[in-house]
């Protein structure tokens, strides 16, 4: 127990890593909350490195962070997939207007009882994943 206890010392407390780093992104479907209502699976992660951002309209900390998403997207070119959670797509698409779309596709799993947030372990917003090209999260 004092040898857990000293190891947790070092340990950032605001830290909570994803259980899904190394492994290949979950299968998922989801869809487009832009007027396209496009279904898209987990193959929108693979090709390039992506960032998925799980945001919602409601929350207070993802409209503080989506300037730096945005910027983000700006320097980098990094493809960044917005997943609407826990919103309603009228919500989500006013979030959007107000405060820019930077994302290359803009889908919720609301469709699909939020299996796909589940899958991915969101437990809050907002949350970002690094993915690789090869579909690995990092």
């Amino acid at each position: 127990m004092f040898g857990y206890f000293l190891v947790s010392l070092g340990r950032n407390a605001d830290e909570l890593p994803s259980p899904l780093i190394g492994e290949i992104v979950p299968s998922f479907q989801v869809v487009s909350i832009l007027p396209d209502n496009k279904l898209y699976d987990n193959n929108i992660l693979k090709g390039q490195i992506s960032v998925l951002n799980v945001f919602a309209s409601w929350c207070v900390p993802c409209v503080a962070e989506h300037p730096y998403i945005s910027a983000m997207r700006k320097q980098t070119g990094i493809r960044l997939v917005g997943l609407s959670w826990n919103d309603e797509k009228e919500d989500s698409l006013k979030f959007l207007k107000k405060h820019g779309n930077p994302y290359d596709f803009v889908v919720t799993d609301r469709e699909y009882s939020n299996n796909t947030a589940i899958d991915w372990g969101v437990y809050g917003v907002p949350e970002s994943y690094i993915i690789d090209a090869s579909g690995v999260v990092r």
